[in-house]
């Protein structure tokens, strides 16, 4: 969607998946997701964006699971096996989580 798009997606106060676009904007945290979920970071150590250094804060702040690669800023797209494999083993792990506390 344009940003044109979303603008006015919002302004008409539209709905997605049954929420209010205006509650998601207005709606307030008590909690980072990222202190409480399992989370992955994957780390770029030829990034000239993002020094690797402050991913690798970032990603220990948070107590992530850090993924490294030797690949630019755009590992998303350059390394699609990578990722894959980083979102598999999230998936596995989250859904093992969430399984057995009954959550599925």
């Amino acid at each position: 969607m344009s940003a044109v798009g979303v603008l006015g997606y919002v302004a008409d106060g539209g709905t997605h998946h049954g929420r209010n676009a205006s509650a998601i904007l207005t709606h307030t945290l008590d909690t980072a997701a990222w202190k409480t979920i399992p989370s992955w970071y994957p780390v770029s150590r030829n990034d000239q964006v993002i020094n690797p250094d402050q991913e690798r804060f970032y990603a220990k702040r948070m107590n992530a699971k850090v993924t490294e690669t030797g690949s630019s800023h755009v590992f998303l797209v350059s390394h699609p096996t990578d990722v894959t494999a980083l979102i598999e083993a999230a998936a596995s792990v989250t859904a093992s989580s969430r399984s057995s506390r009954g959550a599925l």
